[in-house]
């Protein structure tokens, strides 16, 4: 990925608080805005390399279903979801879902750009590991990889197995 990848932005039509862009603009990210999240689904992985989705929805639950099946469709896309309030059992779903990060609203721009610019370190680090990823998948012990922050960023097939952790 590159250092400025490009940002989809879903934001929900009603919301109350609609995301403060301006940092990010600011930092050189190119943004395109996504009227329905349903659209991203149709585009071609390909096009999809260098980009970051971030959606805004005030429902935790239908935001997470939204990430959902855009994964379905994109498992590698990083996604960024702001929501309202979260529990501690809407962390663990979306974790399991593969959410790379979630903010709660509203976010100030400075923290939406220190999360966008993690989101795009850790997304660089898994892509130049993909060879090393490759050959870790083949080990019969259990691996697993975070960064300073206790993010997964690599938990082989062995480790999924025991476990006992859904791909």
């Amino acid at each position: 990925m590159t250092p400025n990848p490009r940002l989809l932005i879903y934001t929900q039509p009603d919301i109350a608080e609609p995301l403060d862009q301006s940092s990010l603009t600011a930092a050189g990210y190119e943004i395109t805005s996504v009227s329905q999240v349903q659209d991203v689904e149709s585009w071609p992985s390909s096009d999809l390399q260098d980009t970051l989705l971030i959606i805004s929805h005030p429902s935790a639950e239908e935001g997470l279903s939204f990430c959902s099946e855009i994964l379905k469709f994109h498992p590698l896309l990083p996604i960024i979801l702001v929501t309202g309030e979260i529990d501690q059992m809407f962390l663990k779903q979306a974790l399991e879902t593969g959410i790379f990060e979630y903010l709660t609203s509203p976010v100030d721009a400075a923290k939406l750009l220190s999360v966008v610019k993690q989101v795009v370190k850790r997304q660089t680090i898994l892509m130049t590991w993909q060879p090393f990823r490759l050959v870790v998948d083949q080990m019969a012990e259990g691996f697993i990889l975070t960064d300073l922050n206790e993010h997964l960023l690599l938990v082989n097939q062995s480790a999924r197995r025991i476990f006992d952790v859904q791909d």
